[in-house]
């Protein structure tokens, strides 16, 4: 009797410790979570694909190793506004700009980083959107940070300006949000 109240103690002790080290290493990030000071100007989403290949991937940037692809989508139950005043080449060339802050020492490697985003205009009239707040914001930016075809990171963020004034903001915090992967504020 006395060897399994022994038994049972260690046991216990055994998960104890177990749930313990594993809440303080495990340290998810929840995707809404803001790592940097300008994801918290409007609403954002990031996810780390593979944590393995940040660096690899952060380098390749900062090398001026990278492609850009991008796309526009117009809304289509409202008039469409937002491309009137800023337009797709516009949108590329702030974001080669902004990159190009970034550019230390240009290297070049046949391996190339896929900066691949798409800038969407908000459709206040879909009638999927059901909430106010769902209607309020002009549109958002996905990018997808990708290296041999897998994603390594990607990054969702509003911006408010109904002529896209704003967008050169959210890209400035997309591109350091990036490079900052691995870094706690």
């Amino acid at each position: 009797m006395r060897y399994i109240k022994v038994m049972l103690i260690v046991f216990l002790a055994s998960l104890v410790l177990i749930w313990l080290f594993n809440q303080t290493t495990n340290k998810t990030v929840s995707p809404k979570s803001k790592r940097l000071d300008c994801q918290s100007k409007s609403t954002t989403f990031e996810k780390v694909y593979d944590k393995n290949l940040t660096i690899e991937a952060q380098e390749l940037l900062t090398t001026g190793n990278y492609i850009i692809k991008s796309e526009i989508e117009k809304s289509t139950y409202s008039k469409s506004t937002l491309f009137d005043n800023i337009s797709k080449e516009d949108i590329q060339m702030i974001t080669k700009k902004q990159i190009d802050e970034y550019v230390e020492n240009q290297t070049d490697k046949e391996k190339k980083l896929l900066v691949s985003y798409y800038t969407r205009e908000n459709d206040p009239d879909d009638p999927g959107k059901k909430t106010k707040k769902s209607k309020q914001y002009a549109g958002y930016l996905v990018f997808e940070f990708k290296l041999n075809n897998k994603t390594i990171y990607k990054i969702q963020t509003d911006f408010n300006d109904k002529k896209g004034k704003d967008i050169e903001d959210r890209i400035v915090c997309t591109i350091k949000s990036f490079l900052t992967i691995g870094h706690i504020k």
